[in-house]
């Protein structure tokens, strides 16, 4: 139904009952705004006394006496008004007294009480209650919803939060490590329905982003619990440079409590009106999401593959004892392997990020305890992760134990956990050693590497149980990998196949011998193999392994099965022949045997020993000949003897012959020599003299020339002397002709004198034409007298003296080489002639026991230095029978040239004959 203005006065006034109207019993007004009025006033009704009701165009005013919300007030006013056919209502009551408030433990009046209802369309519908304190010097409004709870509501512009909490809590407040801090555009809210009156306010913080405070009752006491909401580039070292180490550290939503109490669970507010529970301890905390980067937590975000955690602390008065730590709730893992307990440590002095954990790890059947954590410094990372006790027998190894085993971490370039240790290598030596697990598995391999050099005698006192054997020659090796492969079919690690067992690698040197080694350490003994380098000494040896190209193979045993062995298996290139043999190395050097032919000759049973430096190749040889060589030699000089001895007569007559065409052969040359000489003699005679008249024709020309020039220079003078004296008298003649006009005889005479000077002008130039023609006709002369006297030195430097000349030096050459073979000549004549004269007892010999009885070699032999005999001029050693005489000889000889040999040896022969 509708209803007007009119309508809406006439029901106020019939709602007038002895000048009283219960506002909340209006019938107009709807059940909902009747609520509404019952629920400021605290369910009860709302009575206007002795009012009175006006009309003001469209609105009905109500007024007279009102009590509300234990208020009296004696002149209010209603507004009411029809909108969208409903009625609406509103006033604002002014209250004159003041309301007694408290504010944590002080006091307030609230001033300037202001009532306001509301119920208009327009606008939601409200019931406020509103008024002023005085905080210090600011004037701040609280305003209260009389719908909701008992909380009042303000905004402080600015204010001290120090004072704010003394006159909140009447506390003295000291934050650590930071002074006084000014909150701005606070928002206070104080809540007067709970028991505790909790005040909630939030605030901007210069530097400290937004401030949420909390103070309220605890039993007899009020506390605060301050909470800063820090910005995300906010550090620690705004606090103070202590934390300035922490710089490089980000955290996530960093947040600084500080509080008056401990209290476990604590209901917040937040400024959307959500409430939530946390824990708080006494003093300053800090807390954050900890990103993984930065002072070395890269290291447990790559293995662990975490990349935030919370983490926190209490901030004390000691800023430097300052530690925040966090644990992981859930057990973490990484290759396989579960770590418990697991928390970080950030610690400010001395400065160190703790990573704290335990674990059992397995490797192989080995169960290996842990438990402490990783300490990331500025120096760097150590771990403190350590294995109580000794790792025994690595991977059922008896013959080794690990001490000192730690668990180590690594993330570049790749993630890494690793097992590592230390082996006792004797006499305070120890070699760590490592074992790593990646994504591929558990490993099977320890390894570790050692600094200086390691003997093979301190390994077999070490890790096995043989004395060292007699003869026994130690050796050491250097740039040592230590290895330990659990794996009975070995590892592949890094593209290298490494066997079974505790290992050691590395560089041996030792008698000249350089190899890279492999050393087999086994309860029984030492096992070591190794490749050398070839060793090549010039073309006379070279030392190789399984080609050419490798070097020989190293082996060294000092087992309980093989006492002691140290050789080389090796192919060498010797004395022509190429073999595989092993080089025996003993105490007192190398020694080396074979049997083989030598330079592609004969058989020989070679021994070799060497001394020194073995990559020096000082080996000293000795050679005993086979029998083919043997019977080559009874064969050879059997026939040389017998040929020599049935032609020394003829060779005797050949070699006279021979002499004799040589004497004539050098006179010939002498001859050609001479005549030689004195054609070069004549040619220089015959171009000297050449050159002399060249030079004579040369200076002629000279002379001739400079005397035309000379004549030629005299007429040119004497033509420009009359071309002058022609100028003169032209010039007296044009000066004198008036006068000589009354003298014509002068004038006559002076005509013949300018004719007669013409004619001598005309006369000089003719001669001085015909001397220019001359002049170049004797310079012509001159050139061709020059270039004649260059011809004839260049002929005469053409003729080379005899020291010079090819033609005189082939002649005197071949001079010296026949005056060298007649002098040979000469000496194998006088030879020849002994030899003819010894012939006889060969023939006699031969005639009377045949020729095998004649010579006869039972033994060939030679030694010497390889540099001397490597490259077959040897001297040999021979055991023969020559004539039914026995004797040993020695000749030279070339295993290149053997013939010359034997028939050195058969005039070593012929020469002993008396």
């Amino acid at each position: 139904m509708t209803i007007t203005i009119s309508d809406l006065e006439n029901k106020l006034k019939e709602a007038t009952i002895n000048n009283r109207v219960v506002i909340t019993d209006l019938p107009f007004l709807s059940s909902e705004v009747q609520q509404m009025l019952l629920k400021i006033n605290n369910d009860t009704r709302i009575i206007v006394k002795s009012s009175q009701v006006t009309r003001q165009e469209e609105e009905v005013i109500l007024k007279g006496e009102v009590t509300i919300i234990d208020f009296t007030l004696p002149d209010v006013t209603f507004h009411f008004k029809i909108a969208e056919e409903k009625v609406e209502l509103f006033t604002q009551i002014s209250v004159a007294q003041s309301i007694p408030i408290s504010l944590g433990v002080t006091k307030f009046n609230l001033n300037d009480v202001v009532i306001e209802i509301n119920t208009q369309s327009n606008e939601k519908q409200k019931a406020i209650l509103s008024g002023n304190i005085k905080l210090e010097e600011q004037t701040i409004n609280l305003t209260r919803d009389l719908l909701g709870e008992k909380i009042f509501n303000g905004n402080i512009p600015t204010f001290s939060l120090k004072n704010l909490l003394s006159i909140l809590c009447r506390t003295s407040v000291e934050i650590p490590g930071f002074s006084d801090v000014t909150i701005q555009d606070a928002h206070i809210n104080i809540n007067f329905s709970s028991k505790s009156t909790p005040i909630n306010l939030w605030a901007n913080v210069n530097n400290f982003g937004r401030l949420h405070l909390l103070t309220q009752k605890y039993e007899d006491s009020w506390e605060y619990i301050g909470i800063f909401s820090l910005p995300d580039e906010w550090r620690l070292s705004s606090i103070s440079n202590v934390f300035s180490i922490f710089d490089q550290l980000i955290f996530k939503n960093p947040k600084l409590t500080v509080s008056s109490v401990t209290d476990p669970r604590v209901s917040i507010l937040n400024e959307d009106s959500q409430t939530t529970t946390i824990s708080v301890v006494e003093g300053l905390y800090f807390s954050g999401i900890l990103q993984m980067e930065g002072l070395g937590l890269e290291l447990i975000r790559g293995l662990f593959n975490i990349s935030e955690i919370p983490i926190g602390g209490l901030i004390g008065q000691n800023l430097a004892e300052t530690k925040f730590e966090t644990k992981f709730d859930q057990t973490l893992t990484v290759f396989g392997i579960n770590f418990n307990d697991a928390g970080i440590i950030l610690q400010v002095e001395p400065f160190i990020v703790g990573f704290q954990l335990s674990t059992i790890v397995q490797i192989q059947r080995d169960q290996l305890p842990f438990s402490g954590g990783i300490q990331l410094q500025q120096t760097g990372a150590s771990y403190s992760l350590a294995m109580r006790g000794i790792w025994e027998n690595p991977f059922g190894l008896p013959m080794l134990d690990i001490e000192n085993v730690l668990l180590q971490f690594q993330t570049n370039p790749d993630p890494k956990l690793a097992v590592a240790g230390d082996i006792s290598f004797g006499d305070d030596l120890r070699v760590s050693v490592i074992c790593q697990f990646t994504s591929s598995g558990v490993p099977d391999m320890l390894r570790g590497q050692l600094d200086g050099e390691l003997s093979i005698s301190r390994l077999i006192k070490v890790f096995t149980g043989i004395s060292i054997p007699e003869g026994f020659l130690d050796v050491f090796i250097s740039n040592v990998l230590v290895y330990i492969v659990a794996n009975p079919l070995g590892a592949l690690i890094d593209g290298t196949q490494y066997p079974f067992g505790f290992r050691v690698h590395g560089l041996m040197h030792a008698y000249g011998i350089e190899a890279t080694s492999q050393v087999s350490i086994e309860e029984n003994g030492i096992s070591l193999d190794g490749q050398m380098a070839p060793i090549i000494v010039g073309d006379i040896l070279k030392i190789y392994g399984a080609t050419t190209e490798q070097g020989p193979k190293l082996i060294y045993r000092a087992t309980v099965e093989q006492p002691f062995l140290f050789q080389l298996d090796a192919g060498i290139q010797v004395l022509g022949a190429t073999l595989n043999t092993h080089i025996l190395v003993k105490q007192d050097g190398f020694e080396f045997s074979f049997s083989a032919k030598i330079f592609n000759a004969f058989e020989a049973s070679i021994v070799a020993q060497g001394t020194g430096e073995l990559n020096q190749g000082n080996f000293y040889i000795r050679a005993s000949m086979h029998n083919d060589m043997i019977e080559y030699v009874n064969t050879q000089t059997r026939k040389i003897l017998q040929e020599t001895a049935s032609t020394a007569d003829s060779r005797v007559s050949q070699a006279q012959t021979e002499i004799s065409n040589l004497e004539q052969q050098l006179t010939s040359l002498n001859e050609q020599l001479t005549g030689r000489e004195t054609e070069i003699s004549n040619a220089k005679s015959v171009a000297e003299n050449a050159l002399q008249q060249a030079k004579n024709v040369e200076n002629k020309c000279g002379e001739a020339l400079q005397h035309l020039q000379n004549a030629k220079d005299e007429l040119e003078g004497q033509l420009q002397n009359a071309k002058q004296s022609l100028d003169d008298t032209i010039k007296r003649l044009e000066k004198e002709l008036r006068r000589l006009i009354t003298n014509p005889g002068r004038i006559f005479d002076l005509r013949q004198l300018i004719d007669r000077t013409k004619d001598l002008i005309s006369d000089l130039k003719n001669k001085i034409s015909e001397a220019a023609v001359a002049i170049t006709r004797a310079t012509s002369e001159l050139e061709d007298a020059v270039r004649a006297v260059a011809e004839a030195g260049e002929h005469l430097k053409n003729i080379l003296p005899p020291e010079l000349d090819p033609i005189y030096l082939s002649i005197k050459a071949a001079i010296e080489a026949a005056k060298l073979s007649l002098a040979t000549l000469r000496t194998e004549l006088e030879i020849l002639k002994v030899v003819a004269g010894k012939s006889v007892q060969i023939v006699t010999f031969i005639q009377s026991n045949g020729i095998d009885s004649l010579f006869d070699v039972s033994k060939i032999s030679f030694e010497g230095n390889i540099q001397s005999v490597g490259s077959g001029q040897v001297s040999l050693s021979m055991d023969i029978s020559f004539m039914n005489t026995t004797q040993t000889i020695a000749i030279d000889f070339n295993f290149q040239d053997q013939i010359s040999g034997v028939k050195n040896l058969a005039n070593k022969l012929i020469e002993s004959l008396t």
